[in-house]
């Protein structure tokens, strides 16, 4: 957990400073300086691989911070080893997800995890495709 939250933290801190050499890269562009647009070019280019970076590193995080929680559950609490049904949490994940997709014109992985996170809620890859497999059964149905 501290060695995925120390990564997120540099990939951060580098995100900070690519944001940094961007604007000033810009604002020297935009004094006259032509020649610097492939800086800013070059700049932006790796804010955007930071800033792709980060969202998985931050989702892992994420869940790691969800399994902590389930953990230190009392004992008579923690789910069996044996999965009979959702885990604990995906139950509320679903409501939310519900609301969220009675909304969207169509439902799709990033339309879906993009409202969620309009609410505040980050999710794994493998917890967005369960939630985006029930909704769309649940959709079928009716």
């Amino acid at each position: 957990m501290l060695r995925r939250l120390g990564g997120l933290a540099e990939t951060n801190a580098h995100a900070r400073a690519a944001r940094r050499n961007l604007d000033a890269a810009w604002q020297r562009c935009r004094s006259g300086e032509h020649a610097l647009d492939d800086l800013v070019l070059r700049y932006a280019a790796e804010v955007v691989d930071l800033e792709r970076q980060e969202q998985p590193e931050a989702e892992a995080v994420w869940d790691l911070l969800n399994v902590r929680l389930l953990l230190d559950q009392p004992a008579a609490r923690r789910p069996s080893t044996r999965r009979t049904g959702p885990a604990p949490g995906d139950e509320d994940l679903m409501a939310i997800a519900r609301q969220v997709a009675a909304r969207l014109p169509r439902l799709n992985r990033e339309t879906l995890r993009q409202g969620l996170r309009d609410r505040g809620i980050h999710v794994s890859n493998r917890r967005l495709g369960t939630a985006l497999q029930r909704l769309r059964a649940e959709r079928d149905l009716h």
